[in-house]
């Protein structure tokens, strides 16, 4: 199961409301169980948005129960308790 780690993506012009964008992406690094990738946005004038995203590759049932399991029995509790 693929985890972002770090985006950075610059915002390089302005979209208007309700406008189409494309995102095109591209792997730039990988090595293991991490991977790079280039992104770009565009509408239907110009580049509006580009930059970086970083994802490693953890095994779902460790990540759930390590990372998320606490998460959720803290937000379970605290919505019990009002």
């Amino acid at each position: 199961m693929p985890i972002g780690t770090r985006q950075y993506l610059g915002h390089l012009g302005p979209i208007t409301v309700g406008a189409e964008i494309t995102l095109t992406t591209r792997c730039v690094r990988a090595r293991g169980r991490f991977s790079s990738w280039q992104v770009t946005v565009r509408d239907s004038h110009e580049i509006v948005g580009e930059g970086r995203m970083d994802f490693v590759a953890v095994r779902r049932p460790h990540y759930e129960a390590r990372r998320l399991a606490p998460k959720r029995a803290a937000a379970s509790s605290a919505l019990n308790t009002n």
